[in-house]
């Protein structure tokens, strides 16, 4: 009989329990008012953005209904605490816990417009609470896996590649001023015929990743391919052009014209690769008054064979997204097999004038060699960062260079220099000791840097991309 009493009064005590615990209405809190996409490309889905719904009272909230207020027409995509779709019912929030919603957005240019707002609201009892959606489009050329003939791209709105784009052989893509171009993830931009990409100053020619809706994903490396030019691409011609968040800068496989350069660089800035900037290969490359920076593997990787030549560069290596161990400029112009025999390729030659060579490693260039014979390379004027127990400075190999000076940019902390600045601070040692000779003999391409500063304004040329300004 005890027994029987003692069953019911638990019976009725956890009944009791669960009756006063039961969800009732009440209001919510969320880790954010408004969900804001700012700037997606039309046509192609946003990134996933997700806030949180916060129950912080002391007894279970029910949601008796969760919907965005577009219905069927919304152009946002949701997923409410695990249930995939634009509404939901019945949804409980115990005590003291929360739930996520995640939020995605695609405009289409022909039917949407380029802002679009809508709200999810939250309905519990008689509590209504909303949070706002918000996002703004830009209207995009979509190149998606085609193969292109000869084409100008103009600059009245940006180009956004998917699934890669390849100039045909004996084909031209010019890109005018002010032309910018987005890549998506895993796409190149493949050349068998050749680019021309004449920007100016003002209006510097654009390639990036496509994720510009997040400021977190700037200059994050490895976020599209590259540019590749394949065998057969020569004339190449980049002027301030600015290329960004690939795995390649440029890669350039075995295309040489000795009559002309395949690729010819100028006044340009290819940086934040998670391979390396220039990736080049039995070919011949010449590059002036630009700035490579910020590669996971090599800023210039040189291989195999070719002619190579850099004036008035700044070649800096601060990556900070994996363990660097391979230096900013590296050489080899042979290849090892399977069975670690090496194979001689042809004979490579480089030359460096008036460059900046440093970064956070003890030594930033290395050069192996088939044979002594079959490398010629040459450092002049210039402010590099070595390994002296591996770098013979005393040799032909470097002339009048600096080594192991800090070049001390304008703008620099305790971590490395500030938003990737590499303009020459009044202290800098690579200041007036630059080689005049080279910039008289080619004045009309480096008698100006790649501010557009004249070199020799003050008699003297400074060592690196920028010249130093009062």
């Amino acid at each position: 009989m005890k027994k029987s009493i003692l069953y019911i009064a638990l019976v009725i005590s956890i009944f009791a329990c669960n009756k006063f615990n039961a969800p009732q209405s009440g209001n919510l809190t969320f880790s954010e008012d408004t969900v804001f996409f700012d700037t997606i490309f039309t046509q192609i889905g946003s990134t996933t953005k997700q806030f949180k719904v916060y129950n912080k009272t002391t007894t279970p909230i029910l949601l008796n209904q969760v919907y965005v207020s577009g219905g069927s027409t919304s152009k946002y995509r949701l997923n409410i605490d695990g249930f995939a779709g634009n509404s939901a019912e019945g949804i409980t929030i115990d005590a003291n816990d929360s739930m996520y919603v995640f939020v995605e957005v695609t405009i289409d240019p022909v039917k949407d417009d380029l802002v679009e707002t809508d709200s999810l609201v939250f309905i519990s009892g008689e509590n209504v609470q909303k949070v706002q959606l918000l996002a703004v489009g830009r209207d995009v050329n979509l190149i998606k896996g085609k193969v292109l003939q000869t084409q100008t791209w103009t600059a009245d709105k940006p180009y956004l590649i998917y699934n890669s784009v390849l100039v045909d052989t004996l084909q031209t893509l010019t890109l005018e001023p002010g032309v910018e171009i987005y890549s998506h993830r895993y796409s190149y931009v493949l050349v068998k015929g050749t680019i021309k990409a004449e920007g100016t100053k003002e209006l510097p020619i654009l390639f990036r990743g496509d994720r510009i809706d997040e400021d977190w994903y700037t200059d994050k490396p490895g976020q599209w391919g590259g540019i590749v030019f394949l065998q057969g691409s020569f004339g190449n011609y980049m002027n301030y052009v600015k290329i960004s968040e690939g795995f390649y800068g440029v890669a350039i496989d075995s295309s040489i014209n000795l009559a002309t350069p395949t690729l010819f660089i100028n006044n340009s800035d290819i940086s934040h690769c998670s391979f390396a900037g220039i990736y080049a290969l039995k070919t011949s490359i010449t590059v002036l008054n630009s700035v490579l920076s910020d590669c996971g593997v090599h800023n210039v990787g040189l291989f195999l064979s070719g002619e190579y030549s850099f004036y008035n560069c700044t070649i800096q290596n601060d990556y900070r997204y994996t363990t660097r161990n391979t230096p900013a400029v590296g050489m080899k112009n042979y290849w090892v097999d399977d069975d670690y025999v090496a194979h001689l390729s042809g004979n490579l030659s480089a030359f460096f004038s008036n460059c900046i060579i440093y970064g956070n490693l003890e030594n930033e260039f290395t050069a192996s060699a088939y044979s002594s014979e079959t490398m010629a390379i040459g450092f002049e004027n210039c402010l590099m960062k070595l390994d002296l127990e591996n770098n013979d400075t005393t040799s032909n190999v470097f002339k009048n260079c600096i080594v192991n000076e800090d070049p001390l940019y304008y703008l620099e902390d305790e971590k490395g220099n500030d938003d990737f600045d590499y303009h020459l601070s009044s202290d800098s040692p690579a200041r007036k000791k630059g080689n005049k000779n080279i910039v008289l003999s080619n004045i009309e391409l480096l008698g100006f840097d790649v501010d557009g500063i004249e070199r020799l304004s003050d008699g003297y040329v400074d060592i690196g991309a920028f010249e130093y300004v009062e």
